[in-house]
């Protein structure tokens, strides 16, 4: 058996065990190592961010083996050897396996500084992906990773140490407490967003910067001017950036859209859409600050859909309803949008969070008037109905519409996209567009007049006045 070992690790005190990686999940325990030594260190004096000098150096390669052994765990011959370094004190671990194991090749490059690498296709068949947000969204798209055949999750950031700590531990990743720490260390191919809208923008590009692909989920951040930095900051270091817009990928969705244009309907003429949420959600939804406001959230996906069966939208009018709960939120509890598109149909959304019911779909749907009939989509029962003029209803049931299956389609398609260049269904564009909507509603509520798009870039924040 040979042994892989690092500069830095002055002495190896007693080998703890030399178990088959196919037997036990890689050891978490540089993640403990590294978060109880910063907390300590910071106990001590709240300048002090980092551990430093060969211990240092020691976590960091820890944090490095963790993850070799994380890509490795599929192989039969490789064997792990827990140990105990001198000096510092820090538990880390050696690989050695039958068969060479490469690390792999260094995604920054140091030069008197951080210089930005382009994203590339990675060499190997399988994308390796890091996620920043370990909150209760965080935790489900860990399970839906685990669900693709393609994609291997390989570390966690969160600024809550605490949830950091958990995710990674469950997830037998490394974890940081910063997402620039886990872009410098992590050997990543792609990160996934899964944070606060008000964050998206910082970490998106600070993310394309290292050379590193993006998935970020929606709604895609909270101003014009944020998406463009993001979208700039992608095309600038040549990586891909897909927003989560999942509902695209639903069959209903599919269904509308092969509906539209193949039942002799005609032209869409006008559509109404609602979406009416329970009370009971909570979370960072409610606080304006963080995530835009009511449409931001509850109705980001209607947008997405409408811009999906109908095209781009030429202007907006919103007006706000009372808010209902301010105990609840700083946000308005209920919100109706008239939408004007730039094929001449016209179209309505009404939006709120004060349903008494217990589920959202009991009141969630729309109706489309066309030229020689009509389409109703009701997600309660799954149905579609189209009415043609004198002719009998057509109903058409659909099997499933799980958001379980949106997601995973969506993150296959993402992934297809990396590893294979297969055009995606959902690029930053229609995350950016739907963004322009979203805050013309906004700046239409502010103003008490219709707003007319696309946005200027600088366009100001109306948020403020809303609250």
């Amino acid at each position: 058996m040979t042994h892989q070992h690092w500069a830095g690790a002055h002495q190896v005190v007693d080998v703890i065990a030399a178990i088959n990686a196919d037997q036990v999940a890689p050891s978490p325990l540089a993640n403990d190592h590294v978060l109880r030594t910063r907390e300590h260190e910071e106990s001590k004096s709240p300048a002090a961010h980092h551990v430093s000098g060969e211990f240092e150096k020691l976590a960091v390669q820890g944090r490095r083996l963790a993850r070799l052994c994380r890509g490795c765990h599929r192989s039969p011959g490789l064997q792990i050897i827990a140990a105990t370094a001198g000096g510092a004190g820090s538990r880390i671990l050696h690989a050695a396996s039958s068969r060479s194991v490469a690390e792999p090749e260094a995604r920054r490059v140091r030069n008197g500084g951080d210089q930005a690498v382009s994203g590339s296709v990675p060499e190997s068949s399988r994308l390796r992906i890091a996620l920043v947000g370990a909150g209760g969204f965080g935790t489900y798209t860990c399970e839906l990773i685990d669900r693709q055949p393609e994609i291997d999750l390989v570390g966690v950031a969160d600024t809550d140490g605490g949830k950091a700590r958990r995710l990674g531990n469950d997830r037998a990743v490394p974890y940081w407490t910063d997402h620039r720490a886990l872009l410098d260390e992590c050997d990543c191919d792609a990160v996934a967003i899964v944070t606060t809208h008000s964050t998206h923008r910082d970490i998106a590009v600070d993310a394309a910067a290292a050379g590193r692909h993006i998935f970020c989920e929606k709604t895609m951040a909270i101003t014009v001017a944020e998406c463009h930095d993001m979208v700039e900051a992608a095309d600038a270091h040549g990586v891909k950036l897909m927003v989560g817009h999942k509902r695209r990928f639903r069959p209903a969705s599919a269904a509308l859209r092969r509906a539209l244009g193949t039942a002799g309907l005609g032209r869409p003429l006008a559509v109404n859409i609602r979406g009416f949420f329970g009370r009971r959600i909570t979370g960072f939804w409610r606080e304006r600050s963080l995530c835009g406001g009511l449409l931001y959230w509850a109705g980001v996906h209607d947008v997405d859909t409408l811009r999906y069966l109908f095209g781009e939208v030429a202007s907006v009018y919103a007006v706000l309803g009372p808010k209902f709960r301010p105990e609840v939120s700083d946000q308005e509890d209920a919100i109706s949008v008239a939408l004007t598109f730039q094929s001449g149909m016209v179209g309505s959304l009404q939006v709120s969070t004060f349903y008494p019911m217990a589920t959202y779909q009991t009141a969630f749907g729309f109706d489309i008037v066309c030229e020689r009939g009509g389409i109703s989509y009701n997600p309660h029962d799954l149905s579609i109905t189209t009415q043609l003029e004198d002719q009998p209803s057509g109903v058409v049931r659909l099997e499933h519409n799980s958001p379980d299956g949106a997601y995973d389609t969506e993150w296959s398609s993402f992934a297809a996209w990396v590893l294979r260049d297969e055009a995606p269904v959902l690029t930053s564009e229609d995350g950016l567009r739907c963004v322009e909507i979203l805050q013309a509603a906004y700046l239409s509520a502010a103003t008490g007049s219709r707003v007319d798009l696309p946005l200027d870039r600088n366009e100001r924040r109306p948020f403020d006045d809303l609250s």
